[in-house]
């Protein structure tokens, strides 16, 4: 029977992957329950984000008011997190010079799943404060009056304001773009 059940164990993929989106966006659930984030979740049961555009026609306002947040890696493995405005294009050379990281480049998703244990799509600001040292908010990013990014699951956003999220991350602010 032993033998049966690491076979059985072997034949089902990483326990992420079997979380419900629920189970996905629990942690962050629990803080805004608990009154410890100030934020909002916005459920898309109908459609998967997995892009800049998918969320501006999801929660159909521009991409100003939409987050992203960027994993970055170097040669050496060194990570840093970015959380900006959709619009803004990272300059890899000012993060190089905030970092220290060198030659910086966006993680792919199979790095995404290794280091993070999520999918393009599911990195939230809160993963992000917990599984990088090296987080920045754009400056940018300050100026909105609030933003949508992932939740942790593609099916759910989270609709915050700037300076709740430097709080809550204690993330370093930068001009990266």
């Amino acid at each position: 029977m032993k033998r049966a059940q690491n076979l059985f164990l072997i034949l089902i993929p990483n326990e992420r992957e079997r979380l419900s989106e629920e189970e996905k966006i629990e942690p962050i659930r629990k803080l805004i329950e608990n009154g410890r984030l100030t934020a909002e979740l916005v459920w898309h049961r109908d459609k998967a984000v997995l892009s800049v555009d998918d969320a501006v026609q999801v929660h159909q306002m521009g991409p100003e008011k939409i987050m992203k947040c960027l994993c970055f890696i170097d040669k050496k493995g060194g990570m840093a997190g970015v959380i900006a405005s959709s619009e803004v294009k990272v300059d890899t050379k000012k993060l190089e010079e905030a970092t220290g990281l060198r030659k910086p480049r966006l993680m792919l998703p199979e790095e995404l799943r290794t280091r993070f244990n999520k999918e393009p799509g599911e990195i939230d600001p809160l993963t992000l404060a917990e599984k990088v040292k090296l987080l920045f908010i754009e400056s940018s990013l300050l100026s909105k009056e609030f933003v949508i990014g992932s939740a942790g699951s593609k099916y759910c956003g989270l609709r915050i304001a700037p300076e709740e999220l430097l709080r809550v991350t204690k993330a370093r602010v930068e001009v990266l773009s």
